[in-house]
């Protein structure tokens, strides 16, 4: 048994929008009220705990297994990844400025490992990544030595880097890691390198096999997890309630980034706005979308899922940003509960 919430007539509109994009279109949504209930919407064919690709919220739980190494005092925010990694001389980013996209690398760095795949391929198609071993991002970091802090750059290739480093420190992969930090969070539907029961991934109205991984490619830090809403809302909640030192410290603002321009910060794990206590993820994997926004300080979360890029007003950030507006006006409210 599940409670539903009634997403109010902005929240329904939307979704009807998005879903009647195509006919193989489908959401996953949860709401955490800042009394502490949680409720579900999901369309047509879809469950509790259907499995999703999350995307790049991926990085925010390699975000806190670095964070959790930086708690039990096994690597410093300030220190420089050629101190864990065999690169020539040179000066290379900080810990803290890979977490929060200040290194300067670009989304889909190194173009020579991801072009090729990416031409022959295409990103919605299959992974680019697949194939990418430690010794490749070592060798495209040592190509890359820089001098001083960049501006910030969405990077996949930061957390791929981030993975190596996690690695060497304790001599586990980034699959591993990743997993022992999913079980602190007791999301037992939670996986790296998922089994083949994930919901199909829709392009232009045609199913398409979701993106596969090998164990030990690093770049499962990017973008490896697949999770349920049910899951992805113990999550959100956890973040509201900070169980760990290293939930929290994932929500503090960088330094680095109060420079960016527009209305947006980077924390050490997340994104926030520069005037307000929301925190937020996008993750965009094949035609995945996954958005979470939420607000330790209210007390409450949104999270959408879904299987499709969208357009304009009827993707999943979007969504989730105007739930999160109707909840704070109280647009939505619980329902009975019903059968998954």
């Amino acid at each position: 048994m599940k409670t539903a919430v009634n997403l109010g007539k902005k929240g329904e509109a939307t979704v009807h929008r998005y879903l009647q994009l195509s006919p193989n279109n489908c959401l996953a949504i949860g709401v955490l009220f800042p009394d502490g209930a949680i409720g579900y919407h999901t369309s047509p064919g879809i469950q509790a705990d259907s499995l999703f690709d999350i995307g790049s919220i991926s990085k925010t739980f390699t975000a806190q297994v670095i964070l959790k190494l930086v708690s039990e005092k096994k690597l410093s925010l300030s220190d420089s990844v050629d101190a864990f990694l065999p690169l020539p001389k040179g000066v290379y980013p900080t810990i803290e400025m890979l977490l929060t996209h200040t290194a300067g690398y670009k989304h889909l760095t190194p173009v020579e490992i991801t072009v090729p795949s990416l031409l022959i391929k295409s990103y919605a198609r299959a992974n680019v990544y697949r194939g990418i071993q430690e010794k490749a991002v070592i060798e495209a970091l040592s190509k890359r030595n820089h001098t001083r802090a960049r501006g910030y750059s969405y990077s996949d290739f930061a957390y791929a880097i981030l993975a190596v480093v996690a690695n060497r420190i304790t001599g586990k992969n980034i699959m591993t890691l990743l997993q022992e930090l999913i079980d602190d969070y007791r999301m037992k539907n939670t996986h790296v390198i998922s089994t083949d029961n994930r919901v199909k991934s829709n392009l232009n109205g045609h199913i398409i096999p979701p993106w596969d991984w090998e164990s030990n490619n690093p770049y499962l830090a990017s973008g490896g997890i697949s999770s349920t809403i049910c899951d992805m809302m113990i999550y959100a909640k956890a973040q509201v309630e900070q169980p760990y030192t290293f939930t929290k410290l994932a929500q503090q603002r960088c330094k680095s980034s109060l420079n960016r321009k527009g209305t947006t910060d980077t924390c050490l794990g997340w994104h926030t706005y520069k005037r307000s206590n929301q925190c937020w993820h996008v993750g965009g994997v094949g035609t995945f979308r996954t958005s979470m926004i939420f607000n330790a300080k209210a007390k409450c979360a949104i999270v959408v899922m879904g299987n499709a890029k969208g357009k304009k007003s009827a993707n999943v950030h979007f969504l989730a940003k105007l739930l999160y507006s109707e909840m704070k006006r109280h647009h939505i409210t619980m329902k009975e509960l019903v059968n998954d």
